[in-house]
C-alpha cells in the first residue's frame, strides 16, 4: 500500500486529500520538459473510466466511458497536457468556468499567448480577465450566457467574420 498523506494531519474538506500533492508534483515535473508555444490549444474535460464507489464519480451520457472521474485539462500541441484539475463536485456553476480557467492557466499567463476554449468556458468576463494578463481568448460565445452585453448578442455577423 502506498500512502501519500498522513490521515491525522490532512485537510478533510479536500476530497482528494489522500493523494496529497501527487497530482501537482507530477504536473510540475512533466512541465519542466514542455513549455507552451504562443497557442494553448484547449481547455476541455476528460473522463477516467471508473465504476467503483466514489463520492464525486460522474455519469456523462455522451462520453465513451459513461461512468468515471472527470478531469479538466489544459493542453498544448502536440497532444500534451500541461495542467490538470480533478472535478470533485465544486465547479458546476458558470462562474466556476472562469475560475477554473484561471486556476489551470495561472502559471502560463503574462506571456502574450492565445488560448482556444470551447463554448462552455467562453465569456466576456473571461476574455477581459485574460486580457489583463496579456493572454488572448479564442472561442465561440454562447448567446444565452447571463453576462453577455445585449449589443453583442443582437449583432448579426456573416460566416467567417468575427467581432
Amino acid at each position: 500500500m502506498i500512502h501519500y498523506q498522513n490521515n491525522e494531519t490532512a485537510d478533510k474538506n479536500n476530497r482528494l486529500y489522500k493523494l496529497g500533492t501527487l497530482i501537482d508534483d507530477v504536473m510540475i515535473n512533466s512541465n519542466n520538459c514542455m513549455i507552451p508555444s504562443e497557442i494553448m490549444t484547449c481547455i476541455d474535460e476528460s473522463v477516467i473510466p471508473f465504476t467503483g464507489r466514489l463520492l464525486f464519480k460522474q455519469y456523462i451520457k455522451n462520453k465513451r466511458h459513461k461512468y468515471g472521474i472527470k478531469l479538466f485539462k489544459l493542453c498544448i500541441p502536440p497532444n500534451y497536457t500541461i495542467s490538470i484539475k480533478v472535478y470533485s463536485g465544486k465547479e458546476a456553476t458558470v462562474d466556476g468556468s472562469t475560475n477554473l480557467v484561471m486556476e489551470l492557466t495561472d502559471p502560463f499567463l503574462n506571456f502574450g499567448r492565445a488560448m482556444v476554449v470551447d463554448n462552455w468556458y467562453t465569456s466576456i468576463e473571461l476574455a477581459e480577465i485574460l486580457g489583463q494578463h496579456d493572454t488572448y481568448l479564442i472561442g465561440t460565445l454562447r448567446a444565452n450566457r447571463k453576462s453577455n452585453p445585449k449589443e453583442i448578442i443582437k449583432k448579426k455577423i456573416k460566416k467567417g467574420r468575427i467581432i
